[in-house]
């Protein structure tokens, strides 16, 4: 896939850094202590049976849990980078959210 090697998409971590935040998450109410995303490049427990199989369970994770984690990290330091970027140029004050969105969309293709 040509986007993974995108100067943007890299320069601003549009997939590493939702990635590694929840790729494995501590979780201290579960016996094992870890929730992992639905994806196969991950330690993930359960067999896809398809992609439509692979699209639920990621929807699912990402409505209980994913998106809630980006939400309470998206003050980080890779998203200021991409807002002061984006603000050079568009003076929407929308555009701040434009990076949760695209972390979300593109973590999505990438899991995919």
């Amino acid at each position: 896939c040509s986007f993974l090697s995108n100067k943007f998409v890299g320069e601003y971590r549009l997939i590493s850094w939702p990635d590694r935040l929840l790729n494995t998450i501590d979780d201290d109410q579960k016996d094992q202590g870890y929730i992992y995303r639905p994806t196969p490049i991950n330690y993930y427990q359960q067999t896809f049976k398809d992609s439509n199989n692979w699209f639920d369970e990621w929807m699912s994770f990402m409505s209980k849990t994913g998106i809630d984690i980006l939400i309470k990290q998206k003050d980080n330091k890779y998203a200021k980078k991409y807002r002061d970027e984006i603000l050079k140029i568009s003076k929407d004050k929308d555009e701040q959210n434009t990076f949760l969105i695209l972390n979300i969309i593109l973590l999505c293709i990438f899991d995919g």
